[in-house]
């Protein structure tokens, strides 16, 4: 989860005049990676994601990138897809 968590080097103005870091092709692309795996249901993969505080990791993202429409949907894919999931103890991480 750390290489979610790193921040580019660049910041850029955004149009209501504060800076921001961007987050980045690479993890949005990771990001979408994690939610196909959700998709596989396979429990015990996403248990290991689910300990390794990711669900936290993805909410300090949607509020970090609150414009970003493209992770807010990836997010709500790994959350629907944790949420319709059998695994009573993968839920309860969420």
């Amino acid at each position: 989860m750390e290489s979610l968590k790193r921040k580019p080097e660049a910041e850029r103005a955004t149009t209501f005049g504060a800076t921001q870091t961007p987050l980045g092709t690479t993890r949005l692309r990771l990001i979408e990676l994690v939610a196909s795996i959700f998709r596989l249901d396979v429990p015990k993969v996403s248990l290991e994601f689910a300990n390794k505080d990711l669900f936290q990791t993805l909410m300090d993202l949607i509020v970090q990138y609150e414009w970003n429409n493209f992770l807010h949907n990836f997010v709500e894919k790994i959350f629907v897809s944790t949420l319709e999931n059998e695994s009573h103890e993968l839920r309860k991480k969420v």
